[in-house]
């Protein structure tokens, strides 16, 4: 069995993909957003049953009517993100939040760098000059 050496082998794609850290901000956990909807929906339909006993019947079968198109309008809405969900875990290792994050810290570790080795370079400054005058003394 041939031994591969951890320097030189190639990162894995789980290996980089677990690299890219993980955003959130602005996303909703799909239960929360199904238990807000219906308890929206179920908060109208509390509202509309005790509304509508003083309601003529044209005008009960019309707000009823209403409520029913709007409310299979946001269920429709919720059926589509629930079946985008199944997806959401490949959707946000590609997400530009992810990318975008994992570049502001490669960035921030270049500028630390970078930083860094300007401190070097002034702090050798001063030694740079006392080699200069040693030389000229010789």
């Amino acid at each position: 069995m041939p031994s591969t050496n951890d320097a030189t082998r190639e990162p894995t794609m789980n290996e980089l993909e677990r690299e890219l850290p993980t955003v959130m901000d602005g996303q909703i956990p799909l239960g929360d957003l199904i238990s807000r909807v219906m308890q929206a929906i179920y908060a109208e339909l509390a509202e509309l049953a005790e509304t509508m006993p003083n309601m003529s019947d044209s005008a009960r079968k019309r707000t009823l009517a209403d409520w029913v198109v709007k409310t299979k309008k946001q269920v429709v809405k919720l059926y589509a993100v629930a079946k985008w969900a199944r997806d959401a875990e490949t959707v946000q290792k590609c997400m530009f939040q992810n990318i975008t994050a994992f570049l502001m810290t490669q960035n921030h570790q270049f500028e630390g760098a970078m930083e860094g080795l300007k401190y070097a370079r002034e702090s050798l400054d001063p030694a740079r000059r006392e080699l200069q005058n040693l030389r000229n003394t010789w």
